[in-house]
């Protein structure tokens, strides 16, 4: 035992009747000094535990109650001041004229507390102890504003309490005749003067200060250490400790970054074989390290039911929200409403198991998100139900019409999916903050959703469910009252699941123990670790009040604590920690931040450890970092020290021991690794294989010739043309990229959407000129009708597609009247002889396209057709860029197929029309877009006559099994790889294409040879 405890054992031992009150610093620290004295052997009968605000609050109850007082919060207390500043602030003034907010209202409550504690009221707030005086009168106004709330609002603070409390104690101390109080002497260090002001009044005969372990210095004579962790207790004087013993109890190391640093601590463990419920881990940043040892203890350690947390661990602060599915939950939901309630983030909470979609948790949420992903709802409250009403309707309307009791079922299936989803949806919605919520609305709407949506599963859900709530009403409460604040409530909520720590435990049974530098040490277990000791986090910078700087403090009154006390208690801390400590030690720091990638130092009390565990003295932080040797990495250093099998096989690889073909030992281990070696392998060899898209077995059943279930269209054919390999993921292996749902902000319709309705529009227009007769059209006539066509489809995409922004739809709708003009007025300029017999035509059915002695059959929609005098000109329009199509050359090798395969199918329809009389006067592809103006590429019948060809050489790579990869990328001439659905599959698609080349390249490759003669234009161009 250290002497505290072993003080407290005596005291329990000569006066085991007497009623003892023990003044810990918390009631988990004290927890943890009696049970160190219980396991001693020593009993400890009518010993209290109180930390010295339940003395206050105990002694004041009464003056409280009498008073009819309600003790403050420390949010209450933040809202309060930030009502007060919301009321004071004025254009002019030092601290009023600032832009108020939390953060600030948060900082001068601190500020008048900290004064109020030292007994510091209005009146001590003098212009002559400030460095501007407008802050010393703004100051004095606000704390006497901030007391006459108090006193109106019937609300009390710690510093009021204290003073009943003191009052109380002046008058009689009665109260302590019948009781011994025992207060530990280092605790007197970090109290206010208020609170010490308190503890003097105890009547002297009934109050007994605690001795404890102090650090050492050279006046401590004829000290014998057991072991090196007793050296570390002149920490402050290094020079004047013994030499070393050498003996392993007291080490340091360094490591390659926090995550590592921890890493090292539990392989350390692992390898000394040291039970859990031995150590305790000390961290000097509960940001950083208690996030860095939960999930690393998920990753190695699994979740287990056995333990509340999943693994085996308990955190003396206890764990962020955020780790917890409510937690998560709430952020994502703040997400959701703030981004005007995008179908993405609504799907990622279902699909994580965030949401209860029902209360038996039927269906499950992966067919609550195949609904989901079905229905494209983009953003904007108003939709989802819509929609969601639509789909049922059309899967309603399909049950009604199936024959085949399968296709019933299945629909029948999806229906009662999509209606569970739908009822879902408005339940959802119903509890959603509506458009003129304020701020206790938009509280009531969080409550709700974490009550009835967010979904739990361990005791750490139901502890975060707890602990959000019990905060949401404490805040619901607290803005009730009225007044104006500067807090946005939804950023509060957002912040929320970060903020509070949930599962706050001491040591327990078979855990490992984590706790902060300042509440740490006490556990009494043999094996401490204490991580993050560089310079950057301890002691830390010591910043100082930015509202009340240390001068000015320091001016005021003696009492009121500055920067460099806080930083020189730290260390004085930290010095009492090491010199109580009675097992074994380990101090470590981290040389290397990973996530900024800036470098570390040790921080002075490593150094000065160094000195004394080395005896070296004078030596310096180089010589501090060559003594202790090579850092800590991902790889461990010694093969008991893995943690799972990744790092086995780092240590494995990175070890001493040299390992012959290191690769052959890891791939027979990941078998799936070694089939992804050979197949890379031979994608960079000069030979065709199976590894490159290339099928040799059921060839039949996927050849287009003389097959009328494989119909071709132009796009199809095309995706041939521009890569084999892309064909056969669509076609072959039928793989669907999943659908986007995620919607730009910055773009609405998109070039696909600008499409359609671009279509749409000039296929009415027209029509209706060719009823009426009266074409060709004229600009000045026919424009305000298209335009009227225009608005009318633009309202349809509006309830189709939702809108991102005003500004967006505008431009995008000026983009495309600008289109219409263009084409109207090319339009105009059409000769009268020519005029329009099809528009929007497809045919019936797939039809047959004869290549020699075999066939195809193929389908297509065609834009339009015009007779010009003895024949037809076939018309294609391209809403978008000129750039890929050339005069001279219709079918880029296979990647344009319209000027192919429409005037075929142009004939056919005809002829279903019973118009006789074909003959061909050419093809042309028109483009009304903002970048071509109205320009327009044609060709002539003979431009086309290879067009049967290229049709051929694309179905026979089909047919040959030869799905080779493009062997263009982002090249000058052509682009294969700009817009492709699968590019993830290929990762690497520029080493892919050149790959490629040299396969194409190769004619041992027979299979290649239709690909090879469709690019041979190509190469001769290059």
């Amino acid at each position: 035992m250290n002497r505290l405890c072993r003080n407290i054992a005596e005291i329990c031992r000569e006066l085991p009747l007497d009623e003892k009150w023990l003044i810990v610093p918390s009631y988990r620290i004290g927890y943890q000094w009696l049970e160190i004295i219980t396991r001693s052997g020593c009993p400890v009968v009518n010993l209290r535990m109180k930390t010295l605000r339940r003395v206050v609050l105990d002694l004041a109850s009464s003056g409280i109650a009498e008073k009819n007082l309600r003790f403050l919060s420390g949010l209450e207390g933040e809202i309060l001041i930030d009502r007060i500043f919301c009321r004071l602030k004025s254009d002019s003034g030092y601290m009023l004229s600032l832009d108020g907010g939390p953060e600030l209202s948060r900082m001068i409550f601190r500020s008048i507390s900290d004064l109020r504690l030292a007994g510091v009221g209005p009146g001590g707030i003098q212009k002559k102890k400030f460095e501007v005086s407008e802050k010393a009168d703004e100051l004095a106004l606000l704390m006497r504003e901030y007391l006459g709330e108090l006193e109106g609002a019937n609300l009390i603070d710690y510093a009021g309490a204290l003073a009943i409390a003191a009052g109380k104690l002046k008058k009689s101390g009665k109260m302590f005749d019948d009781v011994r109080v025992l207060i530990p002497s280092e605790i007197m260090s970090g109290i206010r003067a208020l609170e010490k002001e308190l503890i003097e009044n105890i009547p002297g005969g009934k109050k007994e200060f605690l001795d404890y372990d102090e650090p050492l210095d050279k006046k401590s004579k004829g000290f014998k250490p057991e072991n090196d962790t007793a050296l570390l207790s002149f920490l402050p004087s290094p020079g004047a400790a013994p030499k070393p013993l050498g003996d392993g109890t007291a080490r340091i190391f360094h490591a390659v970054g926090e995550v590592n640093e921890v890493r090292e601590v539990l392989r350390r463990i692992l390898e000394n074989g040291h039970s859990l419920d031995d150590v305790e881990i000390i961290h000097t940043d509960v940001e950083t390290y208690v996030p860095i040892i939960y999930e690393t203890l998920h990753r190695v350690a699994g979740g287990s039911g056995r333990y509340d947390l999943g693994v085996p661990v308990t955190f003396s602060e206890g764990i962020p929200c955020r780790y917890s599915r409510p937690g998560r939950a709430l952020a994502a939901w703040i997400r959701w409403i703030a981004g005007d309630y995008p179908q993405t983030v609504l799907l990622r909470m279902i699909r994580e198991g965030l949401l209860n979609v029902t209360e038996d948790e039927k269906p499950l949420f992966s067919r609550v998100v195949a609904v989901l992903r079905c229905v494209f709802i983009g953003f904007g409250r108003d939709r989802y139900e819509k929609k969601l009403q639509e789909h049922v309707n059309e899967l309603k309307k399909k049950l009604k019409n199936a024959e085949d009791d399968e296709k019933k079922k299945s629909i029948r299936a999806k229906l009662d999916s999509a209606s569970d989803v739908l009822d879902f949806v408005r339940k959802f919605m119903d509890s959603l903050p509506g458009k003129n919520a304020d701020q206790v609305d938009m509280l009531d709407c969080a409550k709700t959703f974490i009550e009835k949506f967010a979904r739990t599963k361990n005791r750490l859900d139901e502890y975060a469910k707890r602990i959000m709530l019990e905060e949401i009403e404490d805040m619901t409460r607290i803005l009730a009252g009225g007044g104006e604040t500067s807090i946005d409530i939804r950023e509060w909520l957002s912040d929320l699941p970060g903020e509070l720590m949930v599962h706050a435990r001491g040591p327990e049974q078979g855990c490992l123990y984590v706790s902060g530098i300042r509440n740490g040490g006490h556990s009494g277990r043999k094996h401490l670790f204490v991580v993050g000791l560089d310079d950057m986090r301890f002691p830390g910078a010591g910043l100082q009040d930015p509202l009340v700087l240390d001068s000015e403090r320091e001016k005021l009154s003696k009492n009121l604590s500055r920067a460099a006390d806080s930083r020189g208690r730290k260390i004085a801390d930290f010095y009492r920690l090491l010199a109580r400590r009675r097992g074994n030690i380990t101090l470590s720091f981290s040389l290397r931040d990973l996530v900024d990638e800036r470098e570390l130092f040790p921080g002075q009390v490593l150094i000065s450890a160094y000195r004394i565990l080395s005896g070296e003295r004078e030596g310096d932080q180089s010589a501090f970092l060559k003594w202790l040797g090579r850092p800590c990495s991902f790889a461990p250093e010694r093969e008991a020290c893995a943690l799972d099998e990744s790092e086995w096989w780092l240590w494995k690889l990175c070890g001493p021991d040299h390992v012959k073909n290191p690769a052959r030992a890891v791939l027979a281990r990941f078998p799936n690794l070694a089939q992804g070696g050979k197949a890379q392998k031979a994608r960079e060899s000069r030979e065709f294989t199976e590894y490159d898209g290339r099928i040799d077995e059921g060839l039949d059943e996927i050849s287009p010739f003389n097959n009328r279930e494989i119909p071709m269209s132009p796009s199809r054919l095309e995706m041939v043309g521009r890569c084999p390999l892309s064909y056969f993921f669509r076609h072959v292996l039928r793989i669907e990229p999943p659908g986007d749902l995620e919607v730009d902000r910055e773009e609405w319709l998109g070039p696909l959407g600008k499409g359609e309705v671009l279509h749409t529009a000039f296929y009415r227009l027209m029509n209706e000129l060719r009823k009426k007769k009266k074409l060709p059209a004229r600009f000045d006539r026919d424009f305000g009708r298209l335009n009227e066509i225009l608005d009318e489809e633009i309202e349809n995409k509006k309830q189709e597609i939702p809108s991102p922004g005003e500004a967006v739809v505008r431009s995008e709708c000026m983009d495309l009247k600008l289109i219409g003009r263009i084409f109207l007025t090319e339009e105009a300029k059409r000769p009268k002889e020519c005029v329009p017999v099809l528009l929007e035509a497809s045919t019936s059915a797939a039809q047959p396209f004869s290549l020699g002695d075999r066939e195809i059959w193929i389908r297509g929609r065609i834009d339009r057709v015009d007779r010009t005098g003895d024949g037809y000109f076939v018309w294609d329009y391209k809403t978008g860029s000129d750039s890929k199509y050339k005069e001279g050359d219709p079918f880029r090798c296979g990647r344009v197929l319209q000027p192919a395969l429409y005037p075929e199918i142009a004939r056919l329809h005809l002829a279903e029309m019973g118009n006789e009389g074909w003959h061909l006067e050419g093809f042309g592809f028109f483009f009304p877009g903002t970048r071509a103006r109205g320009r327009s590429v044609e060709y002539k019948p003979e431009d086309l006559s290879g067009g049967k060809k290229v049709v051929e050489l694309l179905c026979e790579i089909i047919a040959q099994g030869a799905f080779i990869a493009s062997d263009y990328y982002e090249n000058d001439i052509y682009n294969d790889c700009g817009y492709c659905d699968y590019d993830a599959i290929c990762r690497d698609a520029a080493a892919l294409a050149e790959a490629n080349r040299k396969k194409v390249e190769n004619t041992e490759n027979e299979k290649l040879e239709a690909f090879r003669e469709l690019r041979k234009s190509e190469r001769e161009e290059e």
